[in-house]
Formats: C-alpha cells, sequence, structure tokens
C-alpha cells in the first residue's frame, strides 16, 4: 500500500533584531525567513499533526499466461 500523508507542523523560534520600532524588527526577520534557509536558529515544536488522507493500493495483479498448447478458451474459474 501507498498512503498519502498530510503534516502540519508549527514551530517557535526567538530572534533579537536591532530595529527603529516594531514595525521595522517584523519586517526585517520576515525578509529573513522569505529566504531560502535564511535563519539558522534554533527552532522549538509547539505542535505537530499527522493526517493520512489518502490511500492506494501498490500490488501488481499478473495476468496468466497462456501456453501454446492449451485451449483457446479461458473457464469462467480461469478467466477470474
Amino acid at each position: 500500500m501507498r498512503y498519502k500523508v498530510v503534516v502540519t507542523r508549527v514551530q517557535v523560534a526567538e530572534r533579537w533584531v536591532r530595529a527603529t520600532d516594531e514595525e521595522d524588527a517584523a519586517k526585517k526577520v520576515k525578509e529573513e525567513f522569505s529566504r531560502p534557509y535564511g535563519y539558522f536558529g534554533s527552532w522549538k515544536d509547539v505542535a505537530s499533526e499527522v493526517e493520512v488522507v489518502e490511500a492506494e493500493q501498490t500490488a501488481v495483479i499478473r495476468p496468466n499466461l497462456l501456453s501454446e498448447s492449451g485451449p483457446m478458451l479461458l473457464s469462467l474459474k480461469d478467466a477470474g
């Protein structure tokens, strides 16, 4: 079986920023976080949720091989 899983994770980080006011501080932190790998600080998980949203069968059903010397028609049992 193969499962599609959705993970929601909430993390918290504390950061000291030099800024002129609160709005400027928030802006600087948001700009840093918008860059890939912008902040390599210490993160703390505060919540996690894992939900399985879908499953699918992955087993492959192979057809029966017909022999050259066998009958040209299959019985209902063999066809099933």
